[in-house]
């Protein structure tokens, strides 16, 4: 008799299975769970295995779990201009569905390991209901991703440490920036997120900030140092910014917020003349568009001003996480920001 976490199946399926059993040998994968962590000043993201953390974010959710089937796997050596890397594509024909996948959200993720080689599965096709058979399909971590997913505390990036060198920490402030203004204009009621590392299936409103790879200019030749040593330079942003589910006056007000923000704070001046424009995102399912806005802002600032944002986004943090070997002593607070 079947158990509860195994379908009942047809005799194709009982037959697949058996196949399954004896190409794999009975092999099965072993997956772990890991939260999203994303650093304050710029949006970093990385993911940290769930076992280390304290107190345990999701105790009703299992933190490993194993489960039956066959590997498939295709390795091809990859060259750019500036790396050479493998990447191992990977299908699991598993005989279950592996439903601890959808107990969990998008700030949380199940990784494998096969062959020293760690994957997330980011699709699952190929599905013949009576077949009963589960083909998910994933990619191996890269090498230059490794350092991405935390295994151990001592992994632990520095949160007191930015990544970019560009003005974004300036614009995510934007996120905890509270305007008072004699006129009764609305402070905008939508998060600003890092282009690529926006949180999965998120509902509009929010916004996106995007900095091209070859938006970073400066019009100053060489670097300032002061008597300590510290790196100023002036600098000057392309700054693509795609507001979704925004109507005309809420978008406006984003705007107006953002003028006030350069008067308020300084951590940028406004160079070019930006104005709002409307974009079509169609999905012809439902035959509609979504409510989508961009504007690009040129901006200017000074590096070293951006590290004086990146100070008071440390001291304006407002969650913690422990994190340990042993959760007895629990190690020292980590920032964790949702």
């Amino acid at each position: 008799m079947p158990s509860v976490n195994e379908p009942v199946r047809t005799a194709l399926g009982a037959a697949l299975k058996a196949g399954v059993d004896t190409i794999s040998l009975s092999q099965q994968l072993t997956f772990t769970l890991y939260k999203r962590l994303v650093l304050p000043l710029d949006g970093y993201l990385f993911w940290v295995k769930a076992s280390i953390l304290v107190p345990d974010p999701l105790p009703d959710v299992r933190k490993t779990f194993s489960i039956m089937g066959s590997v498939h796997d295709v390795t091809e050596q990859l060259q750019t201009k500036d790396e050479v890397y493998t990447n191992t594509r990977m299908v699991f024909s598993s005989e279950n569905e592996a439903r601890d996948f959808n107990l969990i959200g998008p700030d949380y993720l199940y990784l494998t390991t096969w062959h020293g080689n760690q994957f997330q599965f980011s699709s699952v096709g190929m599905r013949y209901d009576q077949a009963n058979l589960w083909h998910y399909i994933g990619h191996a971590v890269n090498n230059v991703m490794l350092p991405q997913i935390i295994n151990d505390v001592a992994q632990l990036p520095d949160p007191n440490k930015q990544i970019v060198s560009n003005s974004l920490p300036a614009w995510l402030f934007l996120n905890t920036y509270n305007p008072i203004w004699d006129t009764p204009l609305p402070a905008p009621a939508f998060q600003l997120y890092p282009s690529f590392i926006i949180p999965s299936n998120l509902v509009p409103p929010f916004g996106v900030i995007h900095i091209p790879e070859n938006g970073t200019t400066t019009p100053q030749s060489v670097p300032y140092l002061d008597d300590t040593m510290s790196h100023q330079q002036l600098a000057q942003d392309r700054v693509e910014v795609s507001l979704w589910g925004c109507d005309n006056d809420l978008a406006l007000a984003w705007m107006d917020a953002v003028i006030q923000y350069t008067d308020d704070w300084g951590a940028f001046g406004i160079v070019n003349m930006p104005i709002m424009s409307d974009d079509k995102r169609p999905q012809v399912d439902i035959v509609a568009i979504a409510k989508k806005k961009h504007i690009t802002f040129d901006v200017s600032y000074n590096q070293q001003s951006v590290r004086d944002i990146v100070r008071q986004l440390i001291l304006s943090a407002f969650m913690s996480i422990s994190t340990s070997d042993n959760p007895v002593p629990p190690a020292p607070n980590i920032p964790i920001f949702p």
